[in-house]
C-alpha cells in the first residue's frame, strides 16, 4: 500500500511538472492554438457549406429565406439524406440512424476532432520523452523516482493537455456556430459537444500511448517525431488494408488485425448509446496502455 501511494504521488508530481514545462515553453499554448484554430476554421467552413445548402433548398422545401438552419434541419430528417448517411456508414442502417441523432454541428465536431486529433497528438507529443533522454535530464528525475513513475507522469500530463485542448475546441465550435447560424439550437449542440469531446479524448489516448511508446525507444527527438507520424500512417494503412481483405475462412485473420488497431473502434465510440461506446472506450484505453507497456519494456532495459 505504501509503495502504491508513493508511486501515485510521484506520477502526479511528474505530471504536474510536465504541465508546468508545457506552459513555460508555450507548448500548451501551441497545442491549444492548433486544436481551437483548426476547429474554428473547420466549423466556419462547415457553416458556410450549410449556407450554400440553405440557398439551394429554401425554394424546394418552401422555407423562409435568410434563416440558416431551417432547411438543414429538414434535410437532416429527410429519407434522402438518411440513405446518403447509410451509404457513408458502409451500408449500416443502424449506425447511420445512431449518428443522425446528433445535431449537424455536433456530428461535424466529432468527425473533425477524431480525424485530426491523432495527427496533432503525433506532431505534439511524439518527441516528449525522447527530448529528455537525448538531453540527459531524465537521469536527474530517475534518481528521485522510478522510470515507471516518470513514464506514467509524462503520459498523464500529456493526456490532461489533450483533454483541455478538446474541451476548449468544443467551446470554440459552439461559439462559432452561435455566431454563424441563425436558428442555432445551443442546448442540443452543447450536449453533443460535451459528449463527443471526451470520446475524442479517449480515441486520442490510444494514439498518445502509441507515440509515447515510440518516444521511449529513441534518443533523438527528431527521429521520435518522424516515427510518430510514420506509425500513424502505418496504423491507418493497416486498418484500411485489413478492412478491405477481411472475410470468411482464412481471411478472418484480418478481423483480428482490425481489432488491435484504434481506427476499428471509431464508429462504435461515436455512437450516442453507451452499449456500443463504452466497450469501445474501454478497448481503446486498453490499447493505449498496451502500447505504453511495450515501450516501457524497452525503456526498462536501456542505459539512460
Amino acid at each position: 500500500m505504501a509503495g502504491g501511494r508513493h508511486l501515485l504521488r510521484d506520477v502526479l508530481t511528474v505530471a504536474g511538472q510536465e504541465l508546468a514545462e508545457s506552459l513555460r515553453t508555450r507548448r500548451a499554448l501551441l497545442l491549444l492554438i492548433l486544436f481551437c484554430g483548426g476547429t474554428v476554421a473547420g466549423t466556419w467552413a462547415f457553416t458556410a457549406f450549410l449556407r450554400t445548402v440553405e440557398a439551394q433548398l429554401v425554394e424546394a422545401l418552401g422555407l423562409d429565406a435568410g434563416v440558416t438552419g431551417g432547411a438543414t434541419t429538414a434535410l437532416w430528417k429527410s429519407s434522402f439524406f438518411r440513405r446518403v448517411m447509410i451509404n457513408m456508414a458502409g451500408h449500416n442502417a443502424d449506425l447511420a440512424e445512431a449518428l443522425l441523432q446528433f445535431t449537424p454541428l455536433g456530428l461535424f465536431f466529432g468527425w473533425l476532432t477524431m480525424s485530426l486529433g491523432p495527427w496533432l497528438v503525433a506532431l505534439s507529443s511524439s518527441g516528449r520523452l525522447a527530448e529528455e533522454i537525448w538531453s540527459g535530464s531524465v537521469r536527474f528525475v530517475v534518481c528521485r523516482t522510478t522510470r515507471l513513475a516518470w513514464v506514467c507522469g509524462k503520459f498523464l500530463g500529456q493526456a490532461v493537455l489533450l483533454l483541455v485542448a478538446l474541451l476548449l475546441s468544443g467551446l470554440a465550435a459552439w461559439l462559432t456556430g452561435w455566431l454563424r447560424i441563425e436558428t442555432f439550437h445551443g442546448a442540443a449542440v452543447l450536449r453533443d459537444l460535451l459528449l463527443l469531446a471526451p470520446k475524442a479524448w479517449v480515441y486520442g489516448l490510444a494514439f498518445l500511448g502509441l507515440v509515447t511508446a515510440l518516444s521511449m525507444c529513441c534518443r533523438s527527438p527528431g527521429v521520435a517525431n518522424a516515427l510518430g507520424v510514420a506509425a500513424l500512417l502505418g496504423v491507418t494503412a493497416a486498418y484500411h488494408t485489413a478492412r478491405h481483405f477481411a472475410g470468411g475462412g482464412w481471411r478472418r485473420i484480418f478481423d483480428a488485425v482490425q481489432l488491435v488497431l484504434p481506427n476499428h473502434h471509431y464508429f462504435d465510440l461515436m455512437r450516442p448509446d453507451w452499449t456500443h461506446a463504452l466497450p469501445a472506450a474501454v478497448f481503446l484505453l486498453a490499447l493505449g496502455l498496451a502500447y505504453l507497456v511495450l515501450g516501457y519494456a524497452r525503456l526498462a532495459r536501456r542505459d539512460l
